[in-house]
């Protein structure tokens, strides 16, 4: 082939290059306009041995292409948008001694606030095809050159607000979201079903120095659906168990803890109150019927760094509880690991609860269902349930 020909470009980079009859050149044609783009790295492909199937040129060209004039096109960016600010915190549940439950609650929100750009220009290459000299046009060899003047205005920019709006919880979802039967050690048996509908309430044993309880505290900054439970009894004397409670927004969830914490460290000094025999039932029939037991509670809170949760809100309280009857004295420690974790509007509540340190029974030491919780076990006990809690609530949307 010794003629020069407009073929289809070997690189597949554009539609046509020239074809010199013994080489690819860097002269290029898309759609009748040409332009220049070096052949390399696909130098080493070779010509075609066939004759070119590419459209009928119409005439020869008178020169080489002239330089390309150029255009500027004022251009403004697609805006971008910030990534939703995830805050909150987690909030504590209340102890409840002797039959009274504990409560928690969970939060989560954000908002997309969108960002404006600056405008930018953006040079455009304009030219007629014209092949190299003693070379046939392309199919545009009467092309016209045209010229654009560049213009450049400032528009005014607009911010939007916008809010996103997740939908609210239901307690039949947070059901959903609690621990199954596959999901604890066979070793753990169920004690309670959830408890969808919890009382907010108040007083001696109920909050944190006798202040509202975790359901009353929910209430308060708004909470969309709350349960107490599942519980489930993991040893002789301990017990296990998931609150939950759903905000509308992160900051709801954050008032909640901030509530919870504040009241916890509000009890400067121990509160005490006291619960008859007849209520406590802690002897054996016939014994102590008459007695009265004082309650002393300790409790301390500490916000936790952890990888598990946004927040992290770790309540330990012991309760002292004793009595004198018959001129002998009785006595016990009651111990409430209770944590709150925030998941974005959702607060998990995980308590451990066991009794242990009983004193004048008559046996040496603790009896062999004595159970004293401590961090670590709430930090295990947790980690078995927390995972498929998160990931429920997750496909339900509400993460």
């Amino acid at each position: 082939m010794n003629a020069g020909s407009w073929q289809p470009d070997p690189t597949h980079r554009h539609e046509l290059r020239w074809w010199d009859g013994n080489e690819w050149s860097d002269h290029v044609s898309d759609h009748g306009v040409a332009g220049i783009d070096a052949l390399h790295p696909m130098a080493t492909w070779s010509p075609p041995a066939a004759s070119p199937t590419a459209p009928v040129i119409s005439a020869s060209p008178t020169g080489p292409p002239p330089v390309m004039p150029t255009m500027t096109i004022a251009a403004t960016p697609p805006v971008a948008a910030n990534g939703r600010r995830r805050s909150g915190v987690i909030a504590a549940g209340v102890l409840a001694v002797v039959g009274l439950g504990i409560g928690g609650v969970v939060l989560f929100g954000g908002d997309d606030e969108p960002s404006t750009g600056t405008a930018t220009s953006q040079t455009l290459a304009v030219s007629s095809t014209v092949a190299p000299t003693g070379v046939p046009t392309s199919t545009a060899t009467t092309a016209v050159v045209t010229t654009v003047a560049a213009t450049t205005s400032t528009a005014p920019t607009t911010t939007v607000a916008v809010t996103t709006t997740l939908p609210g919880a239901t307690v039949e979802q947070l059901v959903e979201a609690m621990p199954q039967a596959d999901d604890v050690p066979a070793s753990w048996f169920l004690a309670t079903e959830p408890n969808i509908a919890p009382e907010a309430s108040f007083g001696a044993g109920v909050g944190y120095c006798g202040g509202d309880n975790a359901m009353a505290r929910a209430q308060t900054v708004g909470a969309d659906a709350a349960i107490n439970g599942p519980s489930f009894d993991i040893t002789a004397g301990g017990s296990f168990s998931v609150d939950a409670y759903a905000f509308p927004t992160s900051e709801g969830a954050a008032a909640f803890l901030q509530a919870t914490e504040a009241q916890v460290s509000g009890c400067v000094t121990p509160a005490t109150y006291e619960v008859p025999e007849s209520e406590f039932d802690m002897f054996e029939p016939g014994y102590g019927d008459t007695a009265t037991w004082s309650f002393v509670e300790f409790p301390t809170a500490t916000y936790a760094v952890t990888n598990d949760a946004d927040e992290l809100l770790q309540i330990t309280m012991d309760t002292a509880v004793s009595t004198t009857d018959g001129g002998y004295d009785y006595g016990l420690t009651i111990t409430d690991q209770t944590w709150y974790e925030q998941h974005g509007r959702v607060v998990l509540v995980y308590n451990l609860y066991g009794w242990w340190g009983l004193t004048g029974f008559g046996d040496e030491g603790d009896p062999e269902w004595a159970f004293q919780p401590t961090l670590q076990a709430a930090t295990d006990d947790s980690a078995v349930v927390r995972t498929q809690i998160v990931m429920r609530l997750t496909d339900m949307g509400l993460l």
